[in-house]
């Protein structure tokens, strides 16, 4: 760990905390080498991810929606399931991901400008034509294996 651009053990920077007051400048640091030791793992900070796209944004403020409804976490994962959309990773939503997205956003600022009623609406929309979509290619695929021509 490095504070102040000098390399730092975890007992060399026990003994300066407990010997000096530190500034607000370093406190920050500080707080930060004792979440990496105590947590076991390197932590992403939040000023290197990547800011998330209009359509990810939405999704994050949907499920945010839900959540200060009063929704579970399983109940979220059920429908963005149902509304076909995929989380921000490209998987299928389940609970973990719901839990670790409400964690990693709880302190963000909810957007005023979002309307979860209209959301959802285009969201029905673009799922019902996706099960559609998914329901010709289908049929398609089973009357090309059985042999039956499409003229019929």
């Amino acid at each position: 760990m490095y504070i102040n651009g000098v390399e730092v053990t975890k007992q060399a920077f026990l003994d300066y905390r407990s010997g000096h007051n530190t500034l607000p400048s370093e406190a920050e640091c500080v707080i930060k080498c004792i979440v990496k030791w105590e947590s076991g793992y390197r932590m992403r900070g939040i000023e290197n991810r990547t800011p998330l796209t209009r359509k990810s944004q939405n999704k994050l403020n949907y499920v945010l929606h839900l959540h200060d409804e009063g929704f579970s976490k399983r109940e979220i994962a059920n429908k963005m399931n149902e509304l076909k959309t995929r989380s921000l990773s490209g998987k299928q939503w389940n609970r973990n991901i719901i839990k670790k997205l409400l964690d990693r956003h709880r302190h963000t600022a909810r957007d005023t400008s979002f309307d979860a009623i209209e959301y959802f609406k285009n969201q029905s929309e673009h799922a019902e034509i996706r099960k559609k979509v998914e329901l010709q290619s289908l049929v398609r695929k089973i009357k090309e294996s059985v042999g039956v021509d499409q003229e019929y």
